[in-house]
């Protein structure tokens, strides 16, 4: 099933709509507001404030670049993540490129490190 998301274009995946972070670009980081559940059902949703800065780059390619960020505030399972800076072209529709992304997001698909 597919929704509307001026964003994202005419038909987006509701993968890629519930893979959506509240998000906000500043000079030094990039900010995320996440919802976050309680510790049990009787606790209420609260939201978590993270905080990321880009380190270096590690590629280029054809519709951007990708960048090694680490966390500088805030709680996550991770410290590092590689983030991809996609430009805006119109032309372009990137739903399932971030498709893509949110199921190799997806805590059950993890790195070997063997």
């Amino acid at each position: 099933m597919a929704g509307a998301d001026p964003a994202f274009g005419q038909r987006t995946s509701d993968l890629v709509l519930d893979s959506k972070l509240q998000t906000t670009f500043h000079n030094n980081y990039t900010k995320h507001v996440i919802d976050v559940a309680g510790p049990n059902v009787h606790q209420r949703r609260t939201t978590q404030e993270q905080r990321w800065r880009r380190r270096k780059p590690l590629g280029r390619g054809t519709f951007g670049e990708v960048w090694l960020e680490e966390l500088s505030a805030g709680q996550s399972s991770v410290t590092q993540r590689a983030v991809k800076i996609i430009g805006r072209h119109t032309s372009v529709d990137y739903s399932r490129e971030l498709e893509a992304f949110a199921k190799f997001s997806h805590r059950k698909v993890g790195m070997n490190s063997g």
